[in-house]
């Protein structure tokens, strides 16, 4: 549909030149103000149909992120794990952009801080769900 109207207007901007030509061997003022004030309107309205496009094209990407499904999570003592076990996953990663991140455990000289981090968003867990 898009394609079809991007070739009206583009048409429509072609009668104009030849109009413009035509219009040499008239010699009609008024005639040409409404011939320069039509090729103006249509200037816009492509420029206008092409932001329209745009939206449609950004829009149709977020429904589709929207529309996808997302995992079977549960959440456990500050993270997400999926089918129960396997994980732990970030919440703060999920919850914000709806990535999906596991955490890494941390070493164990840092073990009496946190169990794992988030490679990420470097939040760290201290749950004991892994």
């Amino acid at each position: 549909m898009a394609a079809t109207v991007f070739a009206a207007v583009a048409n429509s901007i072609q009668i104009v030149s030849r109009l413009r030509e035509i219009n040499k061997n008239v010699e009609n003022s008024e005639f040409s103000n409404a011939l320069a004030d039509l090729g103006l309107e249509l200037a816009q309205l492509k420029s206008a149909l092409a932001t329209v496009l745009d939206e449609n094209t950004r829009l149709k990407a977020q429904l589709a992120a929207v529309e996808a499904p997302k995992p079977d999570l549960q959440f456990k003592a500050g993270a997400y794990f999926k089918d129960g076990s396997d994980g732990p996953y970030c919440s703060g990663c999920y919850d914000t952009s709806g990535k999906l991140v596991r955490l890494s455990p941390v070493p164990a000289k840092l073990s009496h801080i946190a169990s794992h981090l988030c490679p990420v968003c470097k939040a760290p867990y201290a749950g004991t769900g892994a």
